[in-house]
């Protein structure tokens, strides 16, 4: 079987309730069907279950569970990066944050020059 020649592309989400979750489905349906190579990460989850079981996200998460968490390691093996994340106070979630502050050795090395970026949010609310 032949490889395909389209690009490369990493669907990168962190999702408390799901939401971000399916638009990421989405995105990477839509890459596949344009013949690109997909596929979706999550960012690591930072806050603890007993956290997660107050704010009522301990079956919500259940549903995207087995999405491997992205290695940093492998972000420079794709053409383009699609990262998702809920809004919260008008900001990336801190999770996002966090997976982002890590790149630092990335961007310093060059490692991340000419890759295609895009960005997908969610929001609760009006001016989120």
């Amino acid at each position: 079987m032949a490889e395909s020649k389209g690009p490369k592309v990493l669907v990168l989400f962190y999702s408390t309730y799901g939401h971000c979750y399916g638009m990421a489905k989405a995105i990477a349906e839509g890459v596949k069907e344009g013949g690109g190579l997909v596929t979706i990460n999550r960012v690591a989850e930072t806050l603890s279950p007993d956290v997660l079981a107050k704010l009522g996200a301990t079956e919500s998460q259940k549903a995207f569970a087995d999405v491997p968490v992205v290695k940093l390691s492998d972000i420079t093996n794709y053409d383009a990066i699609i990262f998702g994340s809920p809004t919260r106070f008008g900001l990336m979630a801190a999770q996002m944050k966090a997976f982002w502050d890590s790149t630092g050795g990335h961007w310093f090395q060059g490692k991340l020059i000419g890759k295609v970026a895009s960005f997908f949010t969610t929001s609760a609310m009006q001016h989120a």
